[in-house]
C-alpha cells in the first residue's frame, strides 16, 4: 500500500502544487523524495508489517527528514553508494490501526534497486508494529474495506 502524500502535504491546500514545491517525479505516487513549503522534506521508505497466517502487508510511506538528508538521499539514489545508505526520520504518514504517526525510524537500504526499508525505531507502538506479528483480518480491512 503506497501513500500519496505524507499527511502534512495532504493537509495543505494546493497539496504537493504548493510555491516552492519540489518533487524527483511528477507524480507524487512515483515520487520518492519531495520537499513542501509549510510540510517539509521527505523520503519514501518501505515498512514491511508481518500478519498472521502467512500474509504481510508493505507501505511506501513517508519520512520526514531534514534538508541535509534530503540532499544527501538525492546525491546517493542513482549512485553505487546507494547500497550502503542508511537514513534516521519521522513517519509521516497515520497507519490505521496503529498510533505511529511522527514516531523515529530508521531506515536502511537493503536492495540498491529498491526503496530504503524501515528497521528500527525506539518508539514503543512503532516498534512492535516491525516486530510483531499482526492479525490479518483487521489490518487488511482497516486499509482495504
Amino acid at each position: 500500500m503506497r501513500f500519496g502524500w505524507p499527511d502534512a502535504v495532504f493537509a495543505l491546500p494546493a497539496r504537493e502544487q504548493t510555491a516552492g514545491s519540489w518533487l524527483n517525479e511528477e507524480d507524487p505516487r512515483s515520487a520518492a523524495m519531495m520537499e513542501v513549503p509549510g510540510a517539509g522534506s521527505f523520503v519514501r521508505a518501505l515498512l514491511p508489517v508481518r500478519l498472521t497466517e502467512g500474509f504481510s502487508v508493505t507501505f511506501g510511506v513517508w519520512l520526514r527528514v531534514s534538508e541535509d538528508d534530503l540532499r544527501a538521499t538525492f546525491d546517493l539514489f542513482w549512485s553505487p553508494e546507494y547500497s550502503r545508505f542508511h537514513l534516521n526520520g519521522h513517519l509521516a504518514n497515520a497507519i490505521k490501526p496503529w498510533d505511529v504517526l511522527g514516531a523515529p525510524v530508521q531506515a536502511k537500504v537493503h536492495d540498491p534497486d529498491a526503496l530504503p526499508e524501515c528497521t528500527g525505531s525506539d518508539h514503543h507502538a512503532l516498534h512492535q508494529m516491525m516486530t510483531q506479528e499482526w492479525p490479518h483480518a483487521g489490518v487488511l480491512a482497516a486499509h482495504f474495506g
